[in-house]
């Protein structure tokens, strides 16, 4: 078995080892969601909440996003330098990296999207009134195809960006954060002086906007894998 092939196991099995604890705990708290939920008339705060509409699986998402972070911090910080050490060149293992994004959203967008599905059907079966109107998608009206489809688009588009962060995080340490915060104030001045009213256009081509910045984001954390030494500490 190639030095790259070797790294690619290694990884789908940590991140699939983490997908099973992460699930795990979230089942639960879905769980206990919907016994809190039901028990207090639905006046209970977790999960979504429109009108006397309510979806807790939809509250899913911000745990979701937040594993996505915490995910693509261990690609660098433990998994980069294990690769190396299997003498995998920076570009192979930044490929291996693309491919486990790809199939980690795949995953999480399918568990998510059949939950989804389901829970309409628990929810009225308690008295309630489910919450299947998400915006971009409706559990009653769309496929699961779709629905997964589409989660599986914004997860990948989620976990592309954090890769660019983390990536940059590894190579630069603090001094990264420093840059960030500056770019930040910039960005709010240039906000409340209207100099970005041109995000309102881009912002309409929402897909074609975030298509672009998936590719771009891909690109720059190739670039920048490319260049990055092994850090025996974190940075």
């Amino acid at each position: 078995m190639s030095s790259q092939k070797r790294i690619i196991k290694y990884q789908l099995n940590e991140a699939f080892k983490a997908l099973a604890v992460f699930w795990g705990i979230l089942l639960l708290v879905d769980v206990l969601g919907f016994i809190g939920n039901i028990y207090y008339n639905n006046m209970w705060t977790f999960g979504i909440h429109a009108s006397t509409k309510i979806s807790i699986v939809g509250g899913n998402t911000v745990a979701i996003f937040i594993f996505f972070i915490v995910y693509c911090y261990t690609r660098y910080y433990e998994d980069f330098p294990i690769a190396i050490c299997l003498s995998v060149t920076r570009g192979d293992y930044f490929k291996s990296v693309v491919l486990e994004n790809i199939i980690v959203s795949f995953f999480v967008a399918l568990i998510e999207g059949i939950l989804l599905k389901i829970e309409p059907y628990v929810i009225s079966a308690a008295g309630s009134t489910p919450l299947q109107d998400f915006s971009i998608f409706n559990t009653k009206t769309d496929s699961l195809i779709y629905i997964v489809l589409v989660m599986f688009i914004a997860f990948f588009i989620n976990v592309s960006f954090w890769t660019l962060v983390a990536a940059l995080n590894y190579k630069f340490g603090y001094r990264f954060w420093i840059a960030i915060s500056a770019l930040f104030v910039l960005f709010i001045f240039m906000l409340n002086s209207g100099t970005l009213n041109f995000l309102d256009t881009i912002f309409s081509k929402r897909w074609l906007f975030f298509g672009v910045l998936t590719v771009a984001c891909n690109v720059a954390s190739y670039y920048i894998t490319l260049n990055t030494n092994v850090k025996h500490r974190v940075g």
